[in-house]
């Protein structure tokens, strides 16, 4: 058990590290384009293409993607929720950081 939290540890520290390499301006301006109206339009249509019949015939062992639109009670944005064989693998939500300035 310890030994997947320290490579749980140092895969979060390689990762925080590679994407600290990057400058802040260009970390956030690829945060405001993955947020984007059309960039949240491509993933809705995305997640709808995946869960067709014909899609799904043709990568049967693709993931399903859902796309979530965020409930009166939410603090995210949009989110993605990724399954296969109707049982939910992962779950992200994406809210908007830092915020936009008022």
């Amino acid at each position: 058990m310890w030994q997947r939290s320290i490579a749980r540890d140092i895969e979060r520290e390689a990762c925080k590290a590679q994407m600290l390499a990057v400058p802040e301006a260009k970390r956030l301006e690829s945060g405001r384009q993955f947020m984007s109206a059309h960039n949240r339009r491509l993933l809705r249509e995305q997640a709808a293409m995946s869960a067709t019949d014909d899609h799904q015939g043709a990568f049967p062992a693709d993931f399903v993607d859902d796309f979530n639109e965020p409930g009166p009670d939410d603090d995210f944005e949009f989110g993605i929720d990724y399954r296969a064989g109707g049982a939910s693998h992962c779950d992200f939500r994406f809210s908007r950081w830092p915020p936009d300035p008022a």
